[in-house]
């Protein structure tokens, strides 16, 4: 008998080295997660552990007959359910059902049977660190079931609650507000955050344009980015607009000019990019208004892509109303990343209750957070994203500490 271990960072890595190296006939013999690395219980890196044993005598089984020949046979169908649902473990019980039945003369659907109720039962008693956890910490699932309520996605529920200290976990006396606490402090150290427009250069004019769907409220975003940038920070803000496509649209981007006492220039070709650059030579800040564009439109992101792609751009900002749900939200960063933007602001966090789909999308797209916008209040409806604010808006009620 030839006894080995493997160590991966998935189940499925560490089962395909197991049949890669030991074969089809290879038993497992136990499996474990385990976190290594990290600093104090803190960024440890998930590991399975899987030991399996392999008879080095055995003669590799394969199935043959009618069954093979037609693909019809019953028996193999619950073979391909449970490949299904456990991937390459149904392969090695399969191997082994049909080696066993060409021993015993067992038939083959009752051989599979009985390896497939001795696979259930093995994966019962596989528990992970979270399950063993909410068997002593009954706040675990009360934290689980406030963050669901939250619209967080299971996957980053998970991943939260793991990067929780085990001695926290695993103690029966903490409580729901000191797990939410912990998933708060796990979320800062994950989000991306950058202070939005950067500073840049004084003697360097730094270019900023906004792009997004239609109705995510990129205009008035940029009036009340410019209102602080000019009004609080002392930069000469210039404002340009690409959005031709609608006939209020110059006129609302100019209205606020006007009140601000901004120049404004309206771009209708590529070709004019560099005129309107020139006439807002003076500005140390420009930001770039421009049409909304439906996610689904293949020929305007291209369009808008080629206007963008000018060389003194600095950051290409996408804005997402909070409202958007979560599978739209991912469709829009999809379909928008082919013109390269740098970073999120989310719009409207006044219009809607839970900001779940936000830490989603932030969470497993890695893009930094710049700015939130909570109201229609120019220029004070809007927040540079940050860690505190975040967590306060995700929260809201929840208590949390």
């Amino acid at each position: 008998m030839k006894v080995k271990r493997y160590v991966a960072g998935t189940i499925q890595e560490a089962i395909a080295r197991v049949k890669s190296d030991l074969g089809r006939n290879a038993i497992i013999l136990h499996t474990k997660q385990f976190k290594e690395g990290g600093f104090l219980g803190l960024f440890a890196e998930r590991r399975f552990e899987v030991i399996a044993a392999v008879d080095e005598n055995a003669a590799k089984a394969q199935l043959t007959g009618n069954s093979e020949a037609s693909g019809r046979d019953p028996a193999v169908y619950p073979a391909l359910r449970a490949e299904a649902a456990g991937g390459e473990t149904a392969e090695r019980s399969f191997a082994a059902a049909e080696e066993r039945r060409q021993l015993t003369g067992e038939p083959l659907l009752q051989t599979l049977q009985s390896e497939l109720g001795d696979l259930k039962k093995l994966i019962m008693k596989v528990t992970t660190p979270l399950e063993e956890a909410a068997e002593k910490n009954s706040s675990l699932a009360a934290a689980r079931k406030q963050l669901r309520e939250l619209q967080l996605e299971e996957d980053v529920i998970d991943e939260l609650l793991l990067q929780i200290p085990n001695h926290v976990l695993n103690n029966p006396n903490v409580s729901e507000k000191i797990v939410l606490a912990r998933c708060g402090h796990a979320l800062v150290n994950s989000l991306q955050f950058d202070g939005g427009i950067q500073q840049g250069d004084p003697q360097k004019q730094q270019i900023v344009a906004f792009i997004g769907p239609t109705g995510v409220g990129k205009t008035t975003t940029i009036a009340k980015l410019a209102a602080n940038f000019s009004l609080y920070h002392g930069r000469k803000v210039g404002l340009v607009t690409l959005d031709t496509f609608r006939i209020a649209a110059v006129e609302h981007l100019k209205t606020y000019g006007d009140i601000i006492n901004l120049p404004v220039e309206v771009i209708y070709s590529e070709d004019d990019f560099d005129r309107a650059l020139e006439k807002l030579r003076e500005c140390d800040l420009i930001l770039v208004d421009t049409a909304g564009r439906s996610p689904y439109n293949q020929l305007m992101l291209n369009d808008l892509k080629r206007f963008l792609s000018h060389p003194e751009i600095n950051q290409i900002m996408l804005v997402i109303s909070a409202t958007t749900q979560y599978h739209d939200m991912q469709k829009i960063v999809e379909r928008f990343s082919l013109i390269s933007f740098t970073h999120l602001i989310f719009s409207k966090l006044d219009e809607t209750d839970h900001i779940g789909p936000i830490i989603n999308l932030a969470w497993k797209n890695k893009i930094p957070l710049a700015y939130l916008t909570t109201g229609q209040n120019v220029p004070d409806d809007i927040e540079l994203a940050n860690p505190a604010r975040l967590i306060s808006h995700l929260y809201k009620g929840a208590v949390h500490g």
